[in-house]
């Protein structure tokens, strides 16, 4: 079947590559069902890249002095090449920065939404 708006998320599975920072996921034939007015007939792909957990003390208000924790703040968004709906191992290189706690491989059609996702955990 084709990617529509009701296909599920898929969830998939990064694996490291022979060398260091290099990562894939396998990826099963999806067709895209070409391309359709105004949108392209690609799968976006990007690599979100999260911070390790953060604790940051709150300065005013009636929880002043406590402290709050932040999970996965973004701390940057790195394009890769577009899948064409192909099967096929995507490998991509991301050296993580010194904070990151891991990042969320999104992969997303302009007309549908998101496809799937894959996550690194460090």
């Amino acid at each position: 079947d084709a990617i529509s708006s009701r296909t599920p998320v898929l969830s998939f599975e990064i694996k490291k590559g022979e060398k260091k920072n290099n990562y894939f996921v396998s990826l099963p034939a999806m067709p895209l069902n070409g391309v359709i007015e105004g949108f392209d007939d690609r799968v976006k792909v990007r690599l979100a890249e999260y911070l390790k957990p953060t604790r940051a003390p709150i300065s005013a208000g009636p929880n002043q002095g406590m402290d709050i924790e932040y999970l996965h703040v973004v701390s940057r968004v790195i394009p890769l090449p577009p899948w064409f709906g192909e099967a096929m191992d995507y490998k991509f290189d991301w050296t993580p920065s010194k904070e990151a706690g891991g990042a969320v491989l999104i992969f997303e059609r302009q007309d549908t939404s998101m496809v799937g996702f894959a996550e690194i955990k460090l």
